[in-house]
C-alpha cells in the first residue's frame, strides 16, 4: 500500500511537470507577460523596500547585538511565552524584520525539532518595510492603514506566542554562552552579500509563482475560485481574483483596488498567513528538516486573528481617514526609475562574485599550505 502510494504520488509530480513544461511551450505570451509583471514588482516595490531591511537584521543577528538587547527581555519572555533569551530575540525581529528571517535564524538555533515547528509558528512577519512600502503605500497612501494592519499582524503572534508557551515551558534548552558583540567592516560586508543572495531567493521566487498564477488564470481556476471570494468578503470579482492570487504570492496584493478600506482586514490576514510562495522559501530555508504542517495551522490561526483584530480597530485607527475612494489621494510607493534598483542588483552580484573569489583563493592558499607541510614533514 505504502509503494502503491508513493508510486501515485511520483506519477502525479510527473504530470504535473509535464504539464508545466507544455504550458511555458505553448502558452509564451502568458508566461511572458507573467514573469515581467512580477519582474515589475521586484524592482519597483521588494528591492527598494526589503534590501536595507535584510542587511541590517544580518547586522543585528551576526553582530550579537540582538541577543544582548533580548537580555534585557529575558525574564519576561520565560514568564509569557516560555521562550529563552535567544528565542525571544528572534521572536521580536522575525516580526519586524520579514517574512524569512525566523526561519533562518531558527534553523541555526539549538533548539529540538518539535520546538523549532512550533516556534517556526509565530517567528514570523512581513516587517514593517513590506507592510508600508509594498502595502499601505501601493493601496491607501497612508500610514494609518500600514499601522492598522502591522498592529494586527504582531498582536496575532503574541496572542499565539501566549497561547504556545503552556507547550513551549515543558521543554528545556540549553542556554548558549554569552557571545562578544562584534562589528567589522568584513561582517558588514558579508551581511550585504548575504542579504542580496537572500533578496534573489525571494524575488526569482516571487517570479516562478506568477507563472503558476498565469497558468490557473488560463485554465479558469483564478475566475472560479475569484467569484467565490469576491461573494464571500463582499467585494468585486477583480478583487477576489486577486485575493485568490495574493494566497499564492503575497506580493499579488498591491494589485487590489486601491483606496478600497473593506479590503483591509482581508489583506491584514493574507499578511499574516503570508502566501505559499513564502512557506516554499521557509521549506527552502529549513532544507526540509522540519514539518511544516505546525507551521501551516498556526498561520491559518494568525490570519484569522489578525482579520478580527483588524476589523475591530480599524474605527480607531482610521477615524481621520476618508473613506471614500474617489477622494483617497493614493502615494504610489514606486520608485521613478528602475535604474537605481538596477545598479543595486548589479553592485551586489559583483559583491557576492568578489566574495566568492576570495573564498576561492583562501582556500587555495590553505591547501598549498598544506601540501607543502606534508611534502617537507621528514619521514618517520
Amino acid at each position: 500500500m505504502k509503494n502503491f502510494r508513493e508510486k501515485t504520488i511520483t506519477a502525479v509530480k510527473l504530470l504535473l511537470l509535464l504539464a508545466a513544461s507544455a504550458y511555458c511551450i505553448l502558452r509564451t505570451n502568458e508566461v511572458k507577460s507573467a514573469v515581467a509583471s512580477s519582474v515589475e514588482r521586484c524592482v519597483y516595490v521588494l528591492i527598494p523596500s526589503l534590501y536595507a531591511m535584510l542587511i541590517v537584521s544580518g547586522i543585528l543577528i551576526r553582530s550579537g547585538a540582538m541577543e544582548r538587547f533580548s537580555r534585557f527581555f529575558g525574564a519576561a519572555g520565560r514568564a509569557l511565552f516560555g521562550m529563552t533569551s535567544g528565542e525571544v530575540s528572534i521572536f521580536l525581529l522575525s516580526m519586524f524584520a520579514g517574512y524569512p528571517v525566523g526561519a533562518r535564524m531558527l534553523s541555526s538555533s539549538r533548539a529540538g525539532r518539535r520546538r523549532t515547528e512550533l516556534l517556526l509558528g509565530v517567528c514570523f512577519g512581513a516587517g514593517p518595510a513590506f507592510i508600508f512600502g509594498c502595502i499601505s503605500g501601493e493601496l491607501y497612501g497612508s500610514p494609518s492603514a500600514g499601522k492598522a494592519i502591522l498592529i494586527s499582524a504582531v498582536s496575532a503572534n503574541i496572542i499565539l506566542a501566549v497561547i504556545l508557551s503552556f507547550t513551549l515551558r515543558k521543554e528545556t534548552v540549553q542556554a548558549k554562552k554569552k557571545a562578544p558583540i562584534e562589528l567589522s567592516g568584513a561582517m558588514v560586508a558579508d551581511c550585504v552579500t548575504s542579504g542580496g543572495r537572500a533578496l534573489a531567493g525571494i524575488c526569482f521566487a516571487v517570479m516562478a509563482f506568477s507563472v503558476l498564477t498565469s497558468a490557473l488564470d488560463s485554465l479558469g481556476a483564478a475566475e472560479l475560485i475569484g467569484g467565490f471570494i469576491a461573494r464571500f468578503a463582499g467585494v468585486s470579482h477583480k478583487d477576489g481574483e486577486t485575493l485568490f492570487r495574493s494566497i499564492l504570492d503575497v506580493t499579488a496584493l498591491s494589485e487590489l483596488t486601491r483606496g478600497n478600506y473593506r479590503l483591509l482586514p482581508w489583506i491584514s490576514a493574507l499578511i499574516s498567513f503570508g502566501g505559499v510562495c513564502v512557506l516554499f522559501q521557509i521549506s527552502a530555508v529549513t532544507s526540509g528538516n522540519i514539518s511544516l504542517r505546525p507551521f501551516l495551522i498556526i498561520r491559518l490561526a494568525a490570519a484569522a486573528v489578525s482579520f478580527f483584530i483588524c476589523r475591530s480597530i480599524m474605527p480607531i485607527m482610521l477615524r481621520s481617514e476618508t473613506v471614500a475612494a474617489s477622494t483617497v489621494k493614493v502615494r504610489s510607493f514606486r520608485a521613478a526609475s528602475p535604474i537605481p534598483s538596477i545598479m543595486l542588483i548589479i553592485m551586489t552580484m559583483m559583491l557576492i562574485c568578489s566574495a566568492n573569489t576570495h573564498l576561492k583563493k583562501e582556500r587555495t592558499v590553505k591547501s598549498y599550505a598544506h601540501k607543502s607541510e606534508f611534502i617537507s614533514a621528514p619521514y618517520l
